[in-house]
């Protein structure tokens, strides 16, 4: 019996807490989906994904969530790394 892939999705995945995080889930097995406005979608793995996505935007939230359904597979992690507005 095999188990589905563990996904961990990060929004809001900048240099420092972001990534520290991503290398953390990665370490514990999970495929990781990076979000954050400047993403660098050219540097997708199999285990792992950027998207380029305005988190105040709901419809971008709504889109980044199929995207990494259909790439990686359903988030069982989902970190908000985002910044509140006005912070």
């Amino acid at each position: 019996m095999t188990s589905a892939a563990k996904v961990a999705l990060i929004l809001g995945a900048g240099p420092n807490i972001g990534h520290h995080v991503a290398q953390a889930l990665k370490e514990k097995g999970y495929k990781v989906a990076l979000t954050s406005r400047s993403s660098k979608e050219s540097e997708n793995t199999p285990d792992q994904i950027h998207i380029a996505a305005d988190l105040s935007d709901p419809d971008s939230v709504v889109r980044t969530f199929s995207q990494v359904k259909a790439s990686l597979g359903l988030p069982s992690v989902v970190v908000y790394n985002g910044k509140s507005e006005g912070a």
